[in-house]
């Protein structure tokens, strides 16, 4: 038999067979990424934290307290007055295995308002907050 002078029929890959596959993975996470994003619980202020030399703890928690610079509170991201904060403390200072409220105070913030939000928390029954700094950087 003699060998034929007829190239033979190779399937050749087209170039846009090879992207598809990349074009699909970088899609699923634009979709994914937009979705997690709006599941972010939004703060009710600007708050910008004081600045802090020690290393934080990143995990989670629940009940976070926001103190605005004008001296206004939210908790858990709607905006509240002291005796609003105060009715809703008091049902989760009855949990007993709570994590420690957070208060995120403005570094604009006078003190004198961030102890009294803190005192509050006390006479509530709230036996652990914690106040959140940033990071200073090095």
């Amino acid at each position: 038999m003699q060998p034929s002078l007829k190239p033979r029929h190779r399937y050749r890959q087209n170039e846009d067979d090879r992207v598809l596959p990349l074009v699909n993975v970088v899609f699923l996470l634009l979709i994914f990424f937009m979705i997690a994003g709006q599941m972010v619980q939004q703060e009710e202020f600007n708050v910008a934290p004081p600045l802090s030399e020690a290393e934080g703890i990143d995990r989670l928690r629940t009940g976070t307290i926001e103190i605005s610079v004008s001296g206004e509170i939210a908790f858990e991201g709607t905006r509240v007055s002291d005796d609003d904060l105060r009715r809703l403390i008091a049902n989760k200072a009855q949990e007993k295995a709570t994590p420690p409220l957070r208060v995120k105070a403005d570094g604009g913030a006078e003190a004198v308002r961030v102890i009294e939000v803190m005192a509050l928390l006390r006479d509530a029954g709230i036996k652990r907050v914690e106040l959140v700094a940033r990071q200073a950087p090095q």
